[in-house]
């Protein structure tokens, strides 16, 4: 999990309805951070990736597949736009947000990092993806 030294309002808002001293996750690998920020899916060194971050909580989970398929996942994700209307879902009661689903055609920080856990590992979720919280996401990694 990530967190800004210097977080943004979008940031603290998420912080604060999260109830979590970080509003952002991402999976490094290999010195790279695969991760959707505002301008969508991208891969960046780590350097560019966590500017202005720390990281504040992480989780090692070893993905059943070679690099090559987990690199080829993140290549057909890659420009999948950020979901703007997820983040206002987090802010509904749960049973309002099926109105602010979007499956996989907008996404945001933590359903990527759920949809790559559900695809390369037996990790699974309790609730819909779409929503899921940095928070819950990383409590639901053992």
């Amino acid at each position: 999990m990530v967190t800004e030294t210097s977080p943004d309002f979008a940031s603290r808002c998420i912080m604060k309805v999260i109830g979590a001293p970080y509003s952002h996750a991402c999976i490094i690998y290999d010195d790279m951070v695969y991760h959707c920020i505002g301008r969508g899916v991208c891969v960046q060194n780590l350097k560019e990736g966590l500017h202005n971050s720390f990281i504040c909580g992480e989780k090692e989970v070893e993905l059943k597949c070679d690099e090559s398929t987990f690199l080829a996942f993140i290549e057909g994700a890659r420009g999948k736009d950020y979901s703007e209307s997820q983040l206002i879902g987090f802010l509904m009661p749960k049973w309002l947000r099926r109105y602010f689903t979007d499956g996989r055609s907008e996404i945001i920080c933590s359903e990527f990092v759920a949809w790559v856990l559900v695809t390369f590992t037996d990790i699974k979720f309790k609730q819909d993806i779409d929503f899921i919280t940095p928070k819950e996401l990383f409590e639901a990694i053992p």
